[in-house]
């Protein structure tokens, strides 16, 4: 592949504390080639502020750390970063609590001694690709949202007034402020009044 048509890697910031922890999620990432870029802290912290300081895409959590431990460490985290894709590191005793934690907006959990590069690999990819399909939704619903309440529209030519001021066909405003499409018929009054105008201009050949 081309280096300048290369995709950049994927920067995941990883926050735990044991080193030995942290050394075998840094050589699972590095086996994945350039994928991913990687940035460990050890305290909540030194997390927060990294989420504050750089741009991070990803972020592997350990919950017990010197500072902070358990769901104060994820919602502490998820309120700093709330759309970032948060994958929660697990201890053998903390499967309830990284349940808890996926329940709350946590993109998925890894138990540290199931871990491995493809498990890791695939459960960061997921992660990022769910979080990106709900950024995708979210915008659409806010979208959706603009058509809610009163619409000024003309009385005599159903053009509607957009927030500009400036007055657009009923099939452009909603395409403009939705992910709708419009498919072209006639309902049943239209259609017997197409019928009785044909029949009309027929009598009068």
């Amino acid at each position: 592949m081309n280096q300048d048509t290369a995709e950049a890697p994927i920067a995941v910031l990883l926050i735990e504390d044991n080193a030995l922890d942290a050394r075998c999620v840094a050589g699972f990432l590095a086996l994945s080639g350039n994928r991913f870029t990687l940035t460990r802290v050890s305290t909540l912290a030194d997390g927060l502020a990294a989420l504050t300081t750089r741009p991070i895409q990803a972020i592997l959590l350990d919950l017990t750390l010197a500072d902070s431990c358990g769901l104060t460490t994820f919602a502490r985290v998820h309120a700093v970063a709330p759309d970032t894709p948060i994958v929660v590191l697990t201890g053998h005793d903390d499967e309830q609590t990284a349940l808890e934690t996926v329940r709350r907006g946590a993109q998925d959990y890894i138990a540290k001694s199931e871990i491995n590069e493809r498990l890791l690999v695939r459960a960061l990819s997921y992660a990022i690709e769910r979080a990106r399909l709900l950024t995708a939704l979210r915008d659409a619903m806010a979208k959706l949202q603009t058509l809610r309440g009163l619409l000024p529209i003309c009385s005599r030519c159903k053009r509607i007034r957009d927030d500009a001021g400036y007055w657009q066909e009923v099939e452009s405003y909603v395409t403009a402020h939705s992910q709708a499409e419009f498919s072209h018929s006639y309902c049943p009054p239209c259609v017997d009044a197409v019928l009785a105008e044909l029949a009309a201009d027929t009598g009068d050949s």
